[in-house]
């Protein structure tokens, strides 16, 4: 099955790159630049400005200048929308403060917007989270709220990897289906009571059905499928796609706005013009929705894996019909309304003006139906040139930050109207700016495969035949040399569970900065805003194979140079998760704050560390919880069971390590503490049988021993053990020695650390700990080796 190439879901390039048309490789690479520069003047006029400190949650309300005005009350819809924005600016910027934004939005849906009571999401809430009802007493929540708070926790998830913000997610999808699924025709009701009770006649005039909450629910699920492929879920998405896409998108291609339960569409054209103009918000055509739900709908069959022609021709057909009938000829932009009144008459634009959001919808769409439809590519792109320049000359305010509400050619009052408003925040600029910047990245050159000599390996991977790189084991690193100002890497995480692993990036011999993944495929900026001249990085896994394996695909973004030759000098480190780094790093995720593994991080263990030092290369064998005889809190799979595999797992797809690919030098063996330890104090497990355990490191050894004929073993006491609990394990160690030297192999030692290192997470060694037993270790391993 073809795939699509989205920009918020970025898969594999297998589509042609533009290459005819307007926008050229150095054209999509200059505007990309303008666009990351709009991306940051939207960023900064919002926020940390918005973030409301005294309160919680966002501001909602700004003046023109951008003060804050009314009484702010808080709309799920826009809260959520603050929640998205930061997150995916925390993913794009790699900047804690938006992640801790993210954070502090998903605080006050947890505590203010979150109905403890009845669950589901309060529409609207004063400004300290009082619920507001409706004029006739009622407190009403809409299934679009709801799924704007999915939306929302599910990206606050995905940077941040705060448990609790995907819990909450989940919790408000059940929450969603149990009470506003319509499971006999299909889709959902869009208001509730309190208690989540449907109103199946609508609320007051406005129908219980609509394309606008149909929409937005399915994007809020596309979302949460990304990082939490439920099965439920899925169906839903491709409900949701189908009915949207075959049922409320009409000809000659627009969507229905409202109708009744059974999907009847609302209707007034057989009305007098009174009625029809009273009724107008309820029956039009919406070229910004229209254009919006082309992209959405892409998105959505791009995530779940279905057959994506379908939906590019309907999409292709809504854009189309946009341009055909609402596109301003004269400045470009897409008008607000039109209306058909009678079959057969051409549509009448009933309102010329030029929204903010209708615009940056068009410009993400006309980009990708360019990428996507080659017949049109000149056509769409010569609008999506057309559109930038409306919103860099109509929409943006170069003076005070942000963008106006309408463009200034069709009302030049909005040059002094509120900025911000319960119905306008960051969401729609900040999304397409963010999409079409990625998007003209991976057309702006060729992307250069990860298999590509120019580029360094170090550690257990294999090349595949179409030039990506397949991995899993912690420490897994790749060098790149380059010239230009900014590298980007496209990345497929494969994680099981819908987490996350975390990757370590080097810029130039400077500090080890740690970025989070998403499942499925994405593109990552490495590094920004450099001089314009060579540069070196490392890129290399922080976090275990256990997490999934990886395939890191290609580079792009600047020109790939030859890469240093790697160090002749090799070591092999085999051990668990002091091996690995766990522990290592609690920022910017607490101990004990998020998942088990997110302080995990290889580049800052001692072996990676002691490698640097030695000027050698380092592969880390190495699975947190792993013994030699037995584990921490299972008796198998132990490590001589997955050592012959790529990603060092247990499991049927872990394909064999090639192990001349790396013959060590050196080969460093750190196991037995979780051997010789109390276990989790859960998992039953018999008392360690010493001489077992002796047995199977000696056949472990013997092993590595046929794999490496000349190397030194030096097997390693723990580092966090004390008293008899080390001593016990030392003897053990000296006694795995004595057998194999008794067996004609003398270049086996032991080694025990004077000092006891726990600063770091859960007992194991942190920052300080790893480089001091890197000190201690360092000048073991140079009169072992001579280096």
């Amino acid at each position: 099955m073809r795939r699509l190439v989205l920009a918020a879901l970025v898969a594999a390039p297998v589509f042609a790159q533009p290459t005819v048309g307007p926008l050229t490789p150095p054209v999509r690479e200059a505007l990309a630049e303008e666009v990351e520069v709009g991306l940051r003047h939207v960023l900064d006029a919002w926020y940390p400005r918005a973030v409301d400190r005294s309160q919680g949650g966002f501001l909602s309300a700004f003046d023109w200048r951008w003060r804050p005005v009314g009484g702010q009350e808080k709309m799920i819809v826009t809260q959520a929308r603050h929640v998205w924005t930061t997150a995916q600016a925390a993913m794009w910027t790699n900047d804690e403060a938006y992640a801790e934004m993210s954070r502090h939005g998903v605080a006050f849906l947890r505590d203010e917007m979150w109905d403890a009571e009845h669950g589901g999401f309060y529409w609207l809430v004063t400004r300290d989270g009082t619920p507001v009802p409706e004029a006739d007493g009622r407190l009403v929540k809409q299934a679009y709220g709801v799924a704007f708070g999915i939306y929302g926790l599910a990206a606050a998830y995905a940077a941040t990897g705060d448990a609790e913000a995907l819990a909450l997610a989940q919790d408000a999808f059940r929450w969603l289906d149990d009470h506003a699924h319509d499971s006999e025709h299909g889709g959902y009701f869009n208001y509730l009571t309190r208690e989540g009770e449907p109103l199946r006649e609508g609320l007051g005039r406005t129908p219980p059905k609509d394309q606008n909450s149909s929409i937005h629910i399915l994007e809020a699920l596309t979302e949460l499928y990304h990082v939490w492929p439920d099965d439920t879920l899925r169906q839903r998405i491709e409900e949701m796609l189908l009915l949207i896409r075959d049922t409320i998108t009409v000809d000659p291609g627009t969507l229905t706005l409202f109708s009744t339960p059974d999907w009847t569409p609302i209707s007034y054209r057989d009305s007098t013009a009174a009625v029809r103009e009273a009724n107008g918000y309820y029956d039009h055509v919406s070229f910004g929705h229209d254009v919006e739900t082309a992209y959405l709908m892409l998105e959505a069959a791009e995530a779940i894996d279905l057959d994506p022609e379908p939906t590019l021709r309907a999409g292709q057909r809504m854009l189309d019909h946009s341009l055909a009938t609402g596109w301003d000829t004269r400045n470009g932009g897409f008008m607000e309304a039109g209306y058909y009144f009678a079959d057969g008459e051409p549509l009448v634009v009933v309102d010329s003006t030029k929204n903010w959001w209708a615009q940056a919808e068009g410009l993400n769409t006309l980009l990708l139906m360019g990428d996507l439809v080659p017949a049109e590519r000149a056509r769409y792109h010569d609008r999506f040139l057309q559109m930038w320049g409306l919103i860099q000359g109509f929409l943006v305010d170069h003076a005070h930050g942000g963008w106006y509400r309408g463009t200034l050619d069709r009302q030049p009052e909005l040059r002094t109207a509120d900025k911000g408003g319960i119905w306008k925040a960051a969401y729609h600029d900040a999304r397409a700016l963010m999409n079409v910047a990625r998007r003209l990245r991976s057309g702006s050159a060729s992307a250069v495969p990860a298999a590509d000599p120019r580029i360094r390996v170090m550690g257990r991977h294999r090349a595949e035949a179409g030039g990506a790189v397949d991995f899993g084991a912690a420490g897994v690193t790749f060098g790149i040399r380059f010239r230009g100002t900014r590298l980007a890497a496209r990345l497929d995480d494969a994680f099981r569970d819908g987490g996350h692993n975390w990757f370590t990036v080097v810029v130039d011999g400077g500090e080890p900065v740690r970025f989070r993944t998403r499942p499925g495929q994405h593109d990552y900026t490495l590094a920004s805003g450099l001089d314009d001249g060579e540069h070196t990085l490392w890129l290399s896994k922080a976090t275990e194979g256990q997490n999934g394996p990886n395939r890191l695909i290609s580079f792009e973004g600047a020109e790939i140079l030859p890469a240093d030759p790697l160090p002749e000098r090799r070591i092999e480190f085999i051990g668990d998760s002091i091996t690995a780094g766990y522990g290592v790093d609690p920022e910017p995720v607490a101990c004990g704050a998020g998942t088990w593994y997110d302080p995990t991080h290889a580049w800052q263990a001692y072996g990676p560390r002691l490698a640097r030092r030695l000027g050698a290369q380092w592969m880390l064998s190495a699975v947190s919880g792993m013994g030699m005889h037995r584990n921490w809190n299972s008796l198998t799979p132990v490590m001589p069971d997955v050592y012959d595999g790529l990603y060092l797992e247990y499991a049927t797809d872990n394909p064999a390590w090639d192990v001349d690919q790396y013959r060590p030098d050196l080969v460093v063996v750190a196991l037995g503490t979780n051997d010789f330890s109390a276990g989790d104090g859960e998992t039953p497990r018999p008392a360690l049988d010493g001489e077992a355990f002796v047995s199977d490191y000696v056949g472990f050894v013997e092993r590595v021993r046929q794999q490496n004929a000349e190397a030194p073993i030096l097997l390693l006491n723990s580092p966090v053990f004390e008293g008899e609990q080390r001593e016990l394990l030392a003897e053990s160690l000296r006694e795995v020695a004595a057998r194999r030297a008794a067996a004609g192999d003398d270049a086996i030692s032991t080694f025990s650390f004077v000092g006891r290192y726990v600063d770091g997470c859960d007992g194991h060694p942190g920052k300080a700990g790893q480089q001091a037993m890197a000190d201690e270790l360092e000048p073991v391993l140079r009169t072992l080796t001579g280096w």
